[in-house]
């Protein structure tokens, strides 16, 4: 198991949908095309789609957010 950081490209979205669309995008089926590598991509920062950057991100996400 890698212990090195991804390489962000980008800043994240931390908007708690786009970590849920993360979530569903993470586990949907088919190929790993351009479309869906371009919306992780918005979401996370990062073209590294592992389940590392996936709970980073919502941890992040969560974090963020106002429960007010």
């Amino acid at each position: 198991m890698s212990t090195t950081e991804p390489k962000y490209s980008s800043e994240p979205s931390y908007d708690l949908e786009d970590a849920l669309r993360a979530v569903l995008l993470f586990h949907s089926g088919g190929e790993w095309d351009e479309p869906k590598r371009t919306e992780w991509r918005r979401i996370t920062g990062t073209n590294e789609a592992t389940t590392k950057v996936l709970c980073d991100h919502i941890r992040s996400a969560l974090a963020m957010c106002s429960w007010s």
